[in-house]
């Protein structure tokens, strides 16, 4: 169950911090507020410069209290604000839709759709209880100096299982000398643990924000790019892979939410087709662009 997600970072927002998803606190939460606050009160803990004026910046607020009136009730979250806050936080999709459905709880009238917003978030709380999720920002990107790491994460199977050598060795097509070295590296950067013979993902997703701007991503999203464009050339007509393209007209002022709108369809087509005992890992490059 492992996939890695890069997020673009705000505009000039490039403080190295970590930011933990404490998937117990969150859980616990009984509305949104609390839940908010749960999310603060784990970060705080563990950085120091974690404070209400960093999320509201970072979520795009003017007012550097918003979001601590919010937690105090002093405030209430709109649709407006609710997007905000959503895209902000950068929450993997399942934790951002159990936010999303604490919010409508209180913003919906109608008792049968609050009845309706009940049952989904008990059904993404039952899909969360073994979850732990980390969401990493870093400012530089020195986890993209290895070419083969993407590869060999997506095939590291689950925490609970781990995968061997020559598991990851189907599953990639790599050389056990290339990813034992690629395994090395990220041992080292804290993303796995070896226990005997196997080796083992220490979190179920890892997200990484602020990586956008990095010459190294985009060294690496480049050569994916030019991988997929030579993986045409010899298989343009495969029953298994496809090369897609399209134009189409839209409104220029709407290509940041489009874009975002694109990220998530992305996300769910990812976890619908994901298999963590699966024997290749699939590649996916996208780019969407204005002209």
């Amino acid at each position: 169950m492992q996939r890695y997600c890069v997020r673009p970072s705000a505009r000039g927002w490039n403080e190295l911090v970590r930011t933990v998803v404490d998937a117990t606190a969150l859980l616990q939460a009984q509305n949104y507020r609390s839940f908010l606050f749960a999310f603060y009160e784990t970060n705080k803990k563990l950085n120091p410069q974690f404070s209400y004026s960093y999320l509201a910046k970072k979520c795009e607020f003017g007012a550097k209290s918003f979001i601590k009136d919010v937690i105090d009730g002093k405030k209430n979250l709109t649709y407006e604000s609710t997007a905000k806050i959503i895209s902000g936080l950068a929450l993997p999709l399942a934790w951002k839709n159990y936010l999303e459905n604490l919010i409508r709880l209180e913003l919906v009238a109608s008792e049968s759709e609050k009845m309706t917003i009940k049952k989904n978030i008990e059904s993404i709380k039952r899909k969360l209880q073994n979850k732990t999720t980390i969401t990493i920002n870093e400012k530089a990107g020195d986890f993209f100096r290895d070419k083969n790491w993407p590869y060999v994460y997506a095939a590291l199977g689950t925490v609970e299982k781990g995968a061997t050598l020559e598991h990851i060795a189907k599953r990639t097509r790599l050389p056990a000398l290339e990813i034992e070295k690629t395994l090395n590296f990220m041992t080292e950067n804290n993303l796995v643990e070896k226990k005997e013979r196997r080796y083992f993902p220490l979190q179920n997703e890892a997200f990484f924000a602020g990586l956008g701007q990095s010459n190294f991503f985009q060294s690496f999203f480049l050569q994916s790019m030019l991988n997929a464009g030579e993986r045409a050339q010899k298989k343009f007509k495969s029953d298994d892979d496809l090369f897609f393209s399209m134009s189409v007209s839209i409104q220029s002022q709407k290509m940041a939410q489009f874009k975002i709108q694109l990220a998530e369809l992305l996300d769910k087509f990812s976890q619908t087709i994901e298999d963590p005992e699966g024997d290749r890992v699939a590649d996916l490059v996208c780019g969407f662009s204005k002209t």
